[in-house]
């Protein structure tokens, strides 16, 4: 049940308002700031792979989550977007969405183990 539009509750909605902008604001300048320190980062992840290069199983947006969290950078593995699974050794281009409309690229170089 809605409550009667007091003095006291319009201010009260004001103040929320208020709160929950500036706490946007707030998260959105920290993701522009890791954005920043993510933007150009290469991310090594070995892997077992045969002898023509192909991988035994695929890198995933897990595996890149966890090298970066490794390298200090705190990322959760849903926000990590590889263009598929990387099922072969070499270098591609992972977007980490850090943010609604804030996103940084990165690229993961596979090598092979050992």
């Amino acid at each position: 049940m809605a409550s009667p539009a007091t003095e006291g509750a319009i201010r009260h909605a004001a103040l929320v308002s208020s709160r929950r902008t500036a706490r946007r604001a707030r998260d959105a300048a920290a993701a522009q700031a890791l954005a920043g320190r993510l933007a150009g980062q290469v991310v090594r992840i070995s892997a077992r792979a045969g002898k023509h290069g192909r991988l035994f199983g695929a890198v995933t947006g897990g595996d890149v989550a966890k090298a970066l969290t490794a390298a200090g950078f705190e990322v959760d593995r849903r926000a990590v977007g590889l263009p598929g699974p990387v099922k072969a050794l070499g270098t591609v281009s992972a977007t980490v969405r850090l943010a609604p409309e804030i996103s940084a690229t990165v690229q993961v170089e596979v090598v092979p183990e050992g």
